[in-house]
């Protein structure tokens, strides 16, 4: 690698169609750049520009610009060549246009007045919601493998899925190979299919699982568990709630319902009041490991008696509830303020909330 790299610029010094691409394009562009931070592309009609020029040149070929320096920058002088003149301030007033109309889309959108910090936990968490690559992996890993009796598995540069035994909605949203090579990540490796959070395979992977595990038939996900692990020194429940709240404009007659997923729990019981942020309880739910075998009648009747302790904890679930329910319409009105200026407000929580699934970890060695 050289340790110096030169760029050249090759012009015709008395082609007027040059001169006006190097003054209009070059030296506007920058001026532009300068005062707005604004890039702007040359005009679209810039053909019709150039050929006005052209034919003024076909009429009479004599005509010529000028050139001299000016602080060793190179100037052109149109004065004598009227058709070039008149393009130029013709690509110079577009371009002044098209500056201004940047400008006003973005105080209309005010996405460069977003100070990053403001909402920076905002976007993880929305993107923790939606799923990160390593997560999609996981859940693809997991279910396809464990779940639905189908394989995927590494190789090469990212993985093969074997689509036999996939159900006829899932093959449906792949390729019509048996054996197919993906990947989870962008850039994708050339010959790969990328599977991220939005590719409807992972879509209707979801809905399959979910409503499959809501409705309690064919291939489902456990939506209770009993184990033995190392990962906690006193009973945890862990509990995975539906939550939905109306939220709607202080201004205007506008409503919006936001529905989501919400891990909690607590140690001991729940009249303790030791509970788990959504964190810790996601962090327990998602390391955890069975370290010894329980019997299926000290699994039931474990979980028979958590249920039953629910039904005293349903003050503390609404309380939860309310809570995240202001977190999310926090959350809203600081991107809106950022925005277009309007603010939201709860109308109500629709309680009680669902609870999806109850998992309970026992101490390794204890009675719990």
């Amino acid at each position: 690698m050289a340790p110096i790299v030169k760029a050249y610029l090759l012009y015709g010094s008395d082609n007027p169609i040059d001169g006006i691409v190097l003054d209009v394009i070059l030296r506007k562009v920058r001026e532009i750049k300068r005062a707005t931070g604004i890039n702007v592309p040359f005009p679209e009609d810039s053909k019709s520009i150039i050929d006005t020029i052209a034919q003024a040149l076909l009429v009479n070929p004599d005509r010529r610009i000028s050139t001299h320096k000016v602080e060793n920058q190179l100037s052109f002088d149109f004065d004598d060549f009227d058709e070039a003149k008149a393009a130029k301030l013709e690509a110079s007033d577009k371009m002044d246009r098209m500056a201004e109309q940047e400008k006003t889309s973005r105080s209309i959108f005010a996405q460069n007045a977003i100070e990053a910090h403001e909402i920076e936990a905002d976007l993880k968490e929305a993107d923790e919601a939606t799923g990160d690559p390593q997560a999609v992996r996981e859940f693809v890993f997991t279910t396809v493998n464990n779940l639905l009796g189908a394989q995927i598995a590494e190789f090469d540069k990212g993985y093969k899925l074997f689509a036999n035994n996939l159900p006829p909605a899932l093959r449906s949203t792949l390729a019509t190979e048996e054996q197919l090579l993906v990947s989870f990540d962008s850039p994708t490796p050339k010959g790969y299919q990328y599977i991220g959070r939005n590719h409807p395979f992972v879509e209707q992977l979801c809905q399959l699982v979910l409503a499959n595990t809501i409705s309690r038939r064919g291939k489902h996900a456990a939506r209770s568990a009993v184990i033995r692990t190392d990962a906690v020194t006193i009973k945890t429940t862990i509990l995975l709630f539906r939550v939905r709240n109306v939220i709607e404009s202080r201004k205007q007659d506008h409503q919006i319902v936001a529905e989501e997923m919400m891990v909690w729990g607590y140690r001991g019981t729940g009249s303790d009041g030791d509970y788990l942020t959504s964190s810790e309880a996601k962090e327990l739910l998602m390391s955890a490991q069975p370290t010894s075998n329980l019997t299926p009648q000290t699994r039931s009747s474990f979980l028979e008696n958590e249920c039953q302790q629910l039904e005293l904890l349903q003050e503390q679930f609404d309380r939860v509830a309310e809570e995240r329910s202001q977190h999310l319409v926090d959350a809203h009105e600081r991107f809106s303020k950022l925005m277009d200026r309007k603010r939201f407000q709860i109308v109500h929580s629709v309680l009680p909330m669902d609870v999806i699934g109850v998992y309970i970890l026992l101490p390794d060695g204890g009675k719990g």
